[in-house]
């Protein structure tokens, strides 16, 4: 990769643009949000799979999903399939066992969405912790889930191999940088640096950068996150020297969002 692949990007007066770092960031909340709701679900018929009906078959069974509904978290609206659970006992409905899943209720109380939840959730993501990366998304609703489905969630991340992912000899589209501002006080002004740029006394400049690259196929990956200060030309040289660590095939474009280049 060169200097050759790069550009700013840039949006037109009047034009809508859903940058690929909120895609990844609904997309994946999203994923979460359904194997959370996967877990619940096989721990909830593990736990009536001694149950019958009159025909000695299983009473509890899955029976598909519910039409996609969008569930409010702490990173805003993400699409999910609820998965739907039948109880095949001839009795009363009101009689029937129902699923309830512990975070995701019938009818959603408004949850305010909190930007400063956008860093941990990919720090987390990035680090492999499902766990904290679920709290980010579910907030204290996850302290209200039984061990056994924080565990079967685990296991499920972890089959699907959410991080650790190598890039080296794959290709890529393009890879879309962003800088998210990190909401810090400043006591002391921060240096110049040997640029001479990037760097002031603004106690919003301490910014986590993100990179997100996509697939031919269209998927998004989130290929590195670190926190930096760095505006400009001196964060571009620094963020081209990791993207060209990661060994990708061929020569992506390259594009830093207008918030790295403070327009």
């Amino acid at each position: 990769m060169n200097s050759t692949t790069a550009a700013k990007a840039t949006t037109k007066p009047g034009v809508s643009f859903q940058s690929p770092l909120t895609e990844y960031v609904i997309g994946s909340a999203s994923q979460l949000v359904s194997r959370f709701l996967e877990a619940e679900v096989e721990e909830f018929l593990s736990g009536h799979a001694n149950l019958t009906d009159e025909n000695g078959k299983p009473r509890i069974v899955r029976n598909g999903y519910l039409p996609e509904r969008k569930v409010r978290t702490s990173l805003g609206k993400v699409p999910v399939k609820i998965p739907r659970v039948r109880d095949r006992l001839q009795v009363a409905s009101d009689q029937k066992i129902k699923f309830c899943s512990k975070i995701i209720s019938p009818y959603q109380r408004r949850t305010s969405s909190d930007e400063n939840l956008v860093p941990r959730f990919l720090t987390e993501m990035i680090s492999g912790d499902y766990m904290e990366a679920t709290a980010a998304v579910l907030g204290s609703r996850v302290t209200t889930v039984d061990t056994p489905i924080i565990e079967r969630l685990i296991e499920i991340s972890a089959r699907a191999e959410i991080s650790g992912e190598s890039f080296k000899g794959r290709r890529l589209r393009y890879v879309w940088v962003d800088r998210i501002p990190l909401r810090t006080e400043r006591k002391e002004p921060l240096p110049i640096d040997e640029t001479g740029e990037g760097r002031s006394s603004h106690p919003a400049d301490k910014a986590l950068i993100v990179a997100v690259g996509e697939s031919d196929w269209g998927k998004k990956h989130l290929l590195f996150v670190f926190e930096d200060e760095r505006l400009g030309q001196s964060l571009y040289n620094k963020v081209l020297k990791r993207v060209t660590e990661l060994g990708l095939e061929g020569e992506p474009l390259f594009a830093l969002s207008d918030a790295c280049w403070a327009l």
